[in-house]
Parts: C-alpha cells; sequence; structure tokens
C-alpha cells in the first residue's frame, strides 16, 4: 500500500510540474540573456503594446533595460530631445519624431509615449535608435549589428525589429533574397541571444490575445516554418535553433 501511495504522488508531481516547452517569459529571456529580439509584422498594435507591457513588468523592481528600436540612427538626437523631462524650446514632442513609413502607426507613437513617462518617472531605461539612416549604403543587419555592439554594457538589450531580422539561423530557396539577419550575426559573435517570432492568425477580428510558446512545443514549429514560408526561407535544422519562441495573436473569443 505504501509503494502504491508513493507511486501515485511521483505520478500527480509529474503531471503537476508545469511543461517547460510551452512556456516562455520574454523578461525571464532577458534575465538570462544579453540580447533579446522580438520580431513583428509591421503596423501591428498588438505587437507594440506587447513591447510596452514586457518593458514596464521587465522594469518593476529597480532593473535597467536598453530598447533598440528600427528608427534610422541619425534620429537618435531627436530621440532623446523627446524623452527630455524639463519643457525646453528645442524639446520634441512624441508625434512629430520622424519614424520610417514601413513602422510608423499610432500604436508605435503610444509605445515611445510610454518609454518617455518611465524616463520621466526614474526608471532605469535607455531607448536606442539603430536602423541605418536612408542615405548609408550598407546592409541594415550589418549596421544593426553596429549599433548593438557599441551600446553593450552589460545592461540586458530588448530589441524590436522584423521577423526577418530575429532569425538566429536561416536557409533562402534563393539567396539573392537574403543575408545573415541581426540574430544570426549576433551569434556569431558568440553574443547570448534569444530571440521571439510574432504570428498572427488569419482570422478577421478586432480583439486578439498572445500566446507565448517556446519552439520547443510542436504547436510553434509549425508556426515558425508558416512565418518562415512568407519569406520563402525555410529552418536548415530544429525551428528551436532558428528562434527561441513565437508570440501567436489569436481572435480573442
Amino acid at each position: 500500500m505504501k509503494g502504491f501511495q508513493v507511486l501515485l504522488s511521483l505520478i500527480l508531481q509529474f503531471h503537476s510540474t508545469p511543461n517547460p516547452a510551452a512556456e516562455l517569459s520574454i523578461p525571464q529571456l532577458l534575465r538570462n540573456r544579453d540580447v533579446v529580439i522580438v520580431g513583428e509584422t509591421h503596423r501591428r498594435p498588438e505587437s507594440t503594446q506587447f513591447v510596452t507591457n514586457t518593458v514596464a513588468e521587465y522594469l518593476q523592481g529597480g532593473k535597467c533595460l536598453i530598447v533598440g528600436l528600427e528608427i534610422p540612427s541619425h534620429q537618435q538626437p531627436v530621440l532623446e530631445r523627446a524623452f527630455l523631462r524639463a519643457w525646453i524650446l528645442y524639446r520634441v514632442s512624441i508625434p512629430s519624431i520622424p519614424l520610417g513609413g514601413i513602422i510608423d502607426h499610432p500604436g508605435y507613437r503610444k509605445m515611445l509615449a510610454s518609454f518617455r513617462d518611465q524616463i520621466w518617472q526614474g526608471k532605469c531605461l535607455r531607448v536606442r535608435a539603430i536602423d541605418a539612416p536612408p542615405i548609408v549604403s550598407v546592409d541594415r543587419d550589418e549596421w544593426m549589428e553596429k549599433q548593438i555592439l557599441e551600446m553593450m554594457d552589460g545592461t540586458p538589450i530588448l530589441v524590436l525589429v522584423g521577423n526577418f531580422h530575429a532569425l538566429k539561423e536561416v536557409k533562402w530557396n534563393c539567396e539573392a533574397l537574403g543575408g545573415a539577419s541581426l540574430a544570426e550575426r549576433l551569434v556569431r559573435r558568440r553574443i547570448r541571444v534569444a530571440s521571439v517570432l510574432q504570428y498572427w492568425s488569419k482570422e478577421d477580428c478586432e480583439v486578439r490575445r498572445e500566446e507565448i510558446l517556446s519552439t520547443l512545443d510542436p504547436t510553434a514549429q509549425e508556426d515558425v516554418k508558416k512565418i518562415m514560408g512568407v519569406m520563402d526561407a525555410y529552418p536548415p535544422g530544429e525551428p528551436s535553433k532558428v528562434v527561441d519562441g513565437v508570440v501567436i495573436w489569436r481572435c480573442s473569443k
């Protein structure tokens, strides 16, 4: 009887233990990695709200964070002027910050306003524009890699860029389509990188909810393949080698 009780206890313990393959936390990744890259489909309000919430959660308790954004790096002085707390003549308002058309939407500016407010509250947050200026003839991922390397000082870095830039390993059906991504470049430098893609289900709906899955989860692996298929690319090996997780946006019921 005693042996049966021990066996039953072990079974219950096994089933009550969270499945690490299905769990993923961006704040936890930030505690364990140098750089966490969140990919997105541009102009999706859910994406910028997700990053806004993630940053606010991570900064609780006095932690420090650097956020890298897909804004041309020559706009860095403009960003800094927008985040100034003192009301001075040359301060810039959030609505007047020049953003590239590919990322510019109300949700993005709302995210910037949230960052400004947290900086005003004394939170240990820095925001950096890392994309290549349009007048510079250089590979964008190479440029962003350089910006991140220059700002690394031991503080965790969260980067929001398009899904393409977040792939740590990728094979292209046509090599002319793309080169080494930002995440791939940083991995080659032996920087501790985690990357997360975002995927939107095809249904039309006004409200969506997120589900964050590790790519050790079979469901997430299929989503990685779908995202890469849109890019005309494919994972060279296990999807878990391509990215660490996927944020899946489904219609709320």
